[in-house]
């Protein structure tokens, strides 16, 4: 399928009319034409189109023309939500069955207005990036490797003209990335670092993007419950986002250096993985005793911030991470846990995520969850004690590597997968709409 924009109306499509005055969610079929409820106009929302969409979306699929949606009496930001939801509807799962399924391609026409174009186009490059991090994001753990991941960064350097390195294995252990590969040792496939570089001349901000790249998640020695754990594919989605991130970024040009780090490994039991009551000294100094194994997102973020941050000397930080389990608890599916070191950074963000398809909701980060990661054998521990507050308190242990460097973490474990739905991009938007404005920010 491709979604095309149009300025005038076509002859041999179905048109879709979204209509005020029908009762949402109501569609009307009539020869050739669809008119579909959107409820009262002074009270149409995101939300409300975001929820009575699929209903459409259900029925044209199975018309046999090509459609046009008219999306000419909405303002820019329905506009944009309504074309970005068509754009996720389509994404293409990768078929890995012998007997591939046939299916019949149709366009999609959107008549709008001259005035709409620019967040149209915004939209079509964010959504474009969300089905491509969706795409990624389902792929097994076994071809999904961090060798696998490492080569479509390079895909991308090329396609995009972004600045490509790596960290491998042996150049880690020399860097002294002890947290991360204490992670690493487990499998049998080694770890590696991408990163992507997207820089322009005279640019006054350097943004770090960081992200959770757990290929697959067994628990380590601390093995998880055999029941669900197919879904710890989906522990990757952080770096996939990075990757979605930098296509995006590249493709829109802002006048900014973004920068992707990528931590790949997996997560697995064997003769050589670290066992709980272990310590291990990360890049940036600080001793960590690992009491629990399945707490391993937290420690390959930490030497892959302290790295970053130290190498590149950003001046804003952003992490993104399917951290912990604990989320879902508190925020559900709904939102992405916000948490950071700078409250005007914290707020710059929470103000852009109303202008992007993500929503944010910020939790506390104060010292007395610093104090709950102290050990009495290292520094710190890579979780608590008591087991409270878990979306916190990782949060807290990550602050221990960014310094005072301003740094967001967003916690995407209840949003990055839904059960049901699949990888949804989760953070990608957010971060793409932070970044703009973070250019215009003097």
């Amino acid at each position: 399928m491709e979604i095309k924009i149009i300025d005038k109306e076509l002859k041999n499509t179905i048109n879709v009319e979204f209509n005020y005055k029908v009762k949402s969610g109501e569609i009307d079929f009539k020869n050739e034409k669809v008119i579909f409820g959107v409820g009262e106009k002074n009270k149409i929302t995101n939300k409300s189109i975001k929820k009575i969409l699929p209903v459409l979306l259900n029925f044209v699929k199975n018309l046999k023309k090509d459609i046009t949606f008219d999306l000419r009496d909405f303002d820019e930001s329905l506009s944009s939500y309504i074309f970005y939801y068509l754009i996720f509807s389509e994404v293409k799962i990768k078929d890995l069955k012998s007997d591939k399924e046939e299916k019949e391609e149709k366009d999609i026409y959107l008549l709008v207005k001259n005035k709409q174009l620019p967040a149209l186009v915004k939209t079509s490059f964010v959504g474009d990036s969300i089905n491509y991090v969706r795409e990624l994001s389902l792929l097994p753990g076994n071809i999904a490797t961090p060798l696998y991941i490492s080569e479509e960064a390079k895909k991308l350097s090329k396609k995009f003209d972004l600045k490509y390195e790596e960290l491998n294995f042996n150049e880690m252990e020399e860097l002294g990335l002890n947290a991360l590969l204490s992670v690493a040792r487990g499998s049998y496939n080694e770890p590696v670092m991408p990163i992507l570089k997207y820089s322009v001349k005279n640019a006054k901000k350097t943004i770090l993007v960081v992200g959770k790249g757990i290929t697959f998640d067994t628990g380590g020695i601390s093995l998880k419950p055999s029941k669900g754990m197919e879904e710890m594919k989906y522990d990757k989605c952080g770096a996939i986002t990075v990757l979605g991130i930098m296509k995006t970024i590249a493709e829109m040009e802002p006048k900014i250096n973004v920068i992707g780090v990528m931590p790949l490994c997996e997560n697995m039991p064997s003769g050589n993985a670290s066992r709980p009551g272990d310590v291990v000294t990360a890049y940036n100094g600080k001793s960590i005793e690992i009491l629990n194994t399945d707490a391993e997102g937290r420690m390959i973020l930490a030497d892959a911030l302290a790295y970053g941050i130290e190498k590149y000397k950003p001046d804003y930080v952003f992490d993104l991470a399917t951290l912990t389990g604990a989320c879902s608890v508190a925020l559900g599916s709904t939102y992405i846990a916000l948490l950071g070191n700078n409250q005007e950074f914290i707020d710059l963000v929470n103000n852009n995520s109303k202008n992007s398809f993500d929503q944010v909701w910020q939790l506390p980060l104060t010292e007395e969850f610093n104090d709950m990661m102290k050990s009495k054998f290292a520094d710190i521990k890579n979780i608590s004690d008591t087991g409270d507050a878990g979306t916190i308190t990782g949060a807290a242990f990550l602050s221990f590597f960014v310094g005072e460097t301003k740094w967001i973490h967003l916690d995407i474990a209840s949003t990055a997968y839904v059960k049901g739905n699949g990888p949804t991009g989760a953070g990608l938007s957010v971060v793409v709409e932070s970044i703009l404005n973070l250019e215009k920010k003097k």
